[in-house]
Formats: C-alpha cells, sequence, structure tokens
C-alpha cells in the first residue's frame, strides 16, 4: 500500500474491521471471506455482458483509471469495465489483490471526469483497505442463525468503510465539489452545473438531520442500512477534506485522529438508533461501562481498551486514571461508590440516553467474546436504577444467548 493510505483509513471503521474478524461469533461465518467467491464466474459474465474499457477503446477514461491507481500506488491489478444501466452506479468484485470495477454506462455518460475519479477511487478504497474481508453479503445469505447485534455490527461496519473508501475517492479526483456532485447525482437522478449550491445543499441537509437525530424516536430502524446518508457522507468528508488534498500533493497534513474523532461523533450524532449519548451524560456512561466491566470481579484488557477509547473519544478533557486505578484496586468497593454516584446523577435522564448508555455497556461486555451472568445482573441493576423499560436489557440483548 501506498504510503499514508494506512493512516487515512477512518480509524473508527478499522477498530470495527478488527473486531468482527476477531470475534468469535462471526468468525465462521467471516471464513467466507478467504475464498475465491465466484470471482472467475463473474469475470466471464463481465466479459460477456460489458465492455472491457483500454486504451484502444475509449484513451480518456482509460487514462482517467490510470492516474487513479498512480495516487494509490501498490501492487493491486484489476480492470475497468462500463456496463449498461440507466442509473448512476458503480461496484467492484475483488478476489485477494485482483478486482474488476464496473462502471454504469449512465455515469460514464453523464459525469464530469473528476467525478468518475471519484467514484473509481472510492472503490479501490474497497480493494486497498481489503473490506471483502468481511463479505457481508455472503455473511447473511449462508449465516444461520445470526444474532442482531452481530447484525447491527456488520452493518455498522459497512457504513463506516464508505466513509474510508470515499477518503480515497478525494485522493483521486482532488476537488471537494467534484465529491459532492457524485454524492448529488447519485443521490437524486439530476445531472446540473451549480457546484457551490450543490456543496450548500448537502450542508444544509446534513444540519436538518442532526436536528432530526435530536429530536425524533429512536427506534433502530436505520441500524440496519449499509451507507451513511449522503449530507452525513459529504460532511464526514468535508471535515477531513484538508487533509487528504494535502496528502494528495504530497504537502504536509495535519494529525488526521483528531478529525477521525469527530467524523466519529457525526456518525454517532446524525445516525438514529446509533447515537452517542449527550455530552452532559459522558462521565455518567464511564461509570456505568466500568461498573459493569467489574461485575465479574476484574477488569480484563478488552474491556479496558474499550472503556479508554470510549473515553478518549467523547471525553477527552475527563480526568479518567484515578476512577480507572480506584476500579482495579478494589472492584467490590468501586462498585458501591460507583452505583451510589450512578444513582445521584442519573435523574431527568432521557430514555434514549438510558437506552444507549446500556447498549455501550452490552458491547463492552462482548469485547472479549462472551457475555457473562454477573454482566448481565449489572446491566439490569443500571437499568433498573437510571429508570429503564422493565425488558430494555432483554431488547438490548436480543439474539445474543444469555449465559
Amino acid at each position: 500500500m501506498a504510503g499514508g493510505l494506512s493512516d487515512l483509513r477512518f480509524n473508527y471503521e478499522t477498530e470495527l474491521f478488527h473486531q468482527i474478524r476477531a470475534g468469535a461469533t462471526l468468525r465462521e461465518f467471516a471464513k467466507t471471506g478467504t475464498q475465491n467467491n465466484g470471482f472467475r464466474g463473474r469475470e466471464r459474465l463481465l466479459l460477456g455482458n460489458a465492455a472491457k474499457i483500454t486504451p484502444a477503446l475509449i484513451p480518456e477514461l482509460h487514462q482517467l483509471y490510470q492516474n487513479c491507481l498512480n495516487f494509490v500506488g501498490g501492487a493491486i491489478r484489476g480492470d475497468l469495465y462500463a456496463i449498461q444501466r440507466s442509473d448512476h452506479n458503480a461496484f467492484v468484485y475483488v478476489s485477494g489483490s485482483r478486482y474488476d470495477i464496473v462502471l454504469s454506462s449512465a455515469l460514464v455518460r453523464e459525469f464530469k471526469p473528476d467525478e468518475i475519479a471519484f467514484v473509481i477511487g472510492h472503490e479501490l478504497g474497497h480493494v486497498i483497505y481489503e473490506h471483502h474481508q468481511i463479505p457481508v453479503k455472503e455473511i447473511f445469505e449462508h449465516g444461520q442463525g445470526l444474532p442482531l447485534e452481530s447484525s447491527r455490527l456488520l452493518f455498522q461496519w459497512q457504513r463506516a468503510a464508505e466513509i474510508s473508501a470515499d477518503r480515497i475517492g478525494l485522493l483521486c479526483s482532488g476537488s471537494l465539489s467534484s465529491a459532492a456532485n457524485v454524492f448529488f447525482k447519485t443521490s437524486s437522478g439530476l445531472v446540473i452545473d451549480k457546484d457551490e449550491q450543490i456543496v450548500e445543499s448537502l450542508r444544509a441537509q446534513y444540519h436538518e438531520i442532526r436536528a432530526l437525530a435530536r429530536s425524533a424516536s429512536r427506534d433502530g430502524s436505520e441500524t440496519l442500512c449499509t451507507h451513511p446518508l449522503i449530507p452525513i457522507r459529504f460532511k464526514s468528508l468535508e471535515i477531513i477534506s484538508r487533509e487528504i488534498l494535502a496528502l494528495r500533493a504530497q504537502k504536509p497534513a495535519s494529525e488526521w485522529k483528531h478529525a477521525d474523532a469527530e467524523i466519529q461523533q457525526v456518525l454517532l450524532e446524525t445516525e438514529l438508533g446509533g447515537g452517542a449519548p449527550a455530552d452532559r451524560t459522558v462521565p455518567l456512561l464511564l461509570l456505568c461501562l466500568l461498573y459493569v466491566a467489574s461485575s465479574d470481579k476484574v477488569l480484563n484488557h478488552n474491556e479496558e481498551l474499550f472503556i479508554c477509547d470510549i473515553q478518549a473519544r467523547m471525553a477527552p478533557s475527563v480526568q479518567f486514571g484515578s476512577v480507572l486505578g480506584d476500579c482495579k484496586r478494589d472492584s467490590a468497593g468501586f462498585m458501591k461508590a460507583a452505583l451510589e454516584d450512578i444513582i445521584k446523577n442519573s435523574a431527568d435522564l432521557r430514555k434514549e440516553d438510558i437506552g444507549r448508555i446500556l447498549q455501550l455497556c452490552f458491547c463492552m461486555a462482548l469485547s472479549d467474546g462472551r457475555l457473562s451472568d454477573f454482566e448481565v445482573t449489572a446491566m439490569e441493576t443500571l437499568s433498573n436504577v437510571l429508570g429503564g423499560d422493565p425488558f430494555l436489557i432483554d431488547s438490548i440483548i436480543g439474539g445474543h444467548a444469555r449465559p
């Protein structure tokens, strides 16, 4: 992989990727990601039903594709195809380091060169970051009895993977307005030449989505979407665009991990059912996480990493070391004191905040691959003192079997 591209990958997506690959629940399903998955068969169908783009056939498009490859570098090898379709779409088939990118004919006809470069770069991003190693479609087609929480985790990762791929798209196109035009055209089907108005429209729609997410009932229906909403994708790309364009120009860029934390917050704040608790509840959240982690008398390594990551992302200014130390020294004493603090500081919590606190506790409990009786009991206690619904824990655990 070319220098810098590994660091450019969305950190949150990387964490989810490794969590899924390492998790016991999905390990058997994820094995299909190392298989051919019918790549040769699909290649044969493409050769029979689509046009391979060569220098002789469409020299300008082939050169555009080569320019994108030059930006990403590396040892990946693949071909570009165009297929007869009336929508603005693209997809990629991958097997190891070999791939085929397919563009719809409408996209090739109606997109400008920089816009096509963004689309090609986006698909190359999926290849570079090996997103095919988690074959979501095959997992759902062949998996039997996949727990609901595992399904949600897969979709959560898939949405974050689009954020990573968009970054390679911008690296190849070199223009945030071109990326905005791609988002606008693929979502609306309209082809208009109004760069500034399109950017402002996406910004305005993002702010409306954010406002709705704060006030709307969160039933979790959006957690099973494979892509973030278009204005959210644009906002996530805009936040880090300066760093990406500096990398493209081979100039020094600021530390983009700070942008990653902001982008993760954008995702959490705007996706229904997937939001993070309000800022005022973060210290309470950390206490609840430690309370559940201490319930089996030991704070293990995976749990500590999970909690410290939450603290670093959501409340970097919170002094957390002494609390963590108390938890490690005397788990029973810490649990008693923590519960008293939780009760004192949980007045007027919104139901959605209670649910999201307990959902994060559940995810943390699964970080070591298992859910214990102690952890379930601790979450039930928290639900009771926080004012959660009687069956909230059963709802959160969902298809995950109780120990």
